[in-house]
């Protein structure tokens, strides 16, 4: 069977020759169509009162959408809720934390996001376990979430802030294609609304709850992703595709259950459960833990974009500050390859830097209540001694304090 061409259920990209399939169309000489399953709408005022949820009596926000981050605004603005500056966020991926800046203030203490993974979003909320939640979710939408929640023993509301509909497929013929790409549960779900499971093509799933719902419909699946050799959706029709050009029996994918998530979460509940464990109020002054790192790329370019500089030898240093009720600071350190070229100088340099600031940041909290983000840039081809270095930091850290 040869494929010439294939539907993708997701919007035709902006700019077709940077897409990824436009790479697999040249290379396999198909054809890629474009056409969205889904759409995804925010709920009304009244189908999110009937909710009976007060968005008030939360001190933080889970998002995993812009969608839920549209309508969560949208809802606060046509109900003159005001939310205060004190709500926290915690996003799923850094693009919908970024997102958040159409419509509050970026600062770090109040905005945290993950790396995309379920793993690494439970690991951050879990940081701020002290918090009562609010979780926006769309409807339908993985149970996973909330059920860990649950376990965990968080104090959670979800709410229902997005809906998923169908898509306009009425002028889409599936007989005109011989590979299909659904991207979610809700793919699947109108697929089958709209043309049922007899004859359609071959069918390539993106995402676990995609492939349990595809064969729990009967539907016969060929290519899956994530997986290892095939990390992306283009990389598994790419195999796929491979296959068939070979004249290679394809099996059909079947649904194995990946326990390391089950593994995850009990982990994660015994460390929540161990007792004596030092909380993070109970850290030692001088302490220098990974939330007080500068790590988020948005930061980090507003900081060298809109922050102030100055030189102490032998630093360059950049800081930027807005006021805030609490005092918040995150710092970056570097030791640019142009300066030392040698990893280990750089390591050493970077570790002597690193100390003189922990047992000297307390400098920092001696001014009003700001938040601070601060990079050190070692800028000499010396490897100065400790006491130098400490001497250069202290003087900075006194500095950026002065002009608070």
């Amino acid at each position: 069977m040869k494929v010439k061409s294939v539907l993708v259920s997701q919007p035709r990209p902006a700019v077709i020759e940077k897409s990824p399939f436009y790479e697999l169309s040249q290379k396999h000489h198909v054809e890629i169509a474009y056409r969205p399953f889904i759409r995804v709408e925010g709920v009304s005022l009244k189908e999110f009162r009937a909710q009976r949820v007060e968005i008030l009596t939360h001190t933080a926000v889970i998002f995993t959408s812009r969608t839920t981050v549209d309508s969560f605004f949208h809802i606060c603005e046509e109900a003159r809720i005001t939310v205060p500056e004190t709500m926290k966020y915690i996003c799923q991926t850094e693009a919908v934390a970024l997102y958040l800046q159409k419509y509050i203030v970026y600062r770090k203490r109040k905005i945290s996001f993950a790396d995309g993974s379920f793993t690494s979003l439970i690991e951050l909320i879990i940081k701020h376990k002290e918090e009562k939640f609010l979780l926006a979710l769309s409807e339908p939408h993985k149970p996973e979430l909330p059920e860990t929640l649950a376990k965990l023993k968080l104090s959670f509301d979800p709410v229902i802030l997005a809906r998923t509909v169908a898509g306009d497929l009425d002028d889409v013929k599936m007989a005109d294609y011989d590979l299909l790409a659904l991207y979610s549960p809700s793919d699947v779900k109108t697929l089958i609304e709209k043309f049922g499971t007899d004859g359609l093509p071959a069918v390539a799933v993106f995402g676990e709850g995609t492939l349990r719902a595809a064969l729990g419909a009967g539907i016969t699946v060929l290519a899956n992703a994530p997986t290892p050799e095939a990390p992306s959706m283009v990389k598994a029709i790419d195999i796929y595709l491979q296959k068939v050009q070979k004249g290679e029996e394809i099996e059909p994918v079947e649904l194995v259950t990946d326990a390391r998530k089950e593994e995850f979460i009990r982990s994660q509940q015994h460390k929540l459960a161990k007792k004596g464990r030092k909380p993070p109020a109970a850290m030692s002054a001088h302490s220098l833990p990974r939330t007080e790192r500068l790590r988020s790329l948005g930061a980090v370019r507003r900081l060298f974009e809109s922050g102030e500089s100055g030189f102490i030898f032998p630093f360059r240093y950049v800081w930027f500050a807005e006021p805030d009720t609490e005092q918040s600071v995150e710092v970056l350190f570097s030791v640019p390859k142009k300066f030392h070229k040698r990893a280990n100088k750089r390591n050493l340099v970077r570790r002597r830097t690193k100390e003189a600031y922990r047992l000297q940041k307390q400098i920092l909290h001696d001014g009003r209540p700001v938040n601070l983000d601060l990079a050190l840039i070692y800028s000499s081809k010396e490897t100065l001694p400790y006491k130098t270095v400490a001497n250069a930091v202290r003087r900075i850290l006194e500095s950026v304090v002065e002009h608070l």
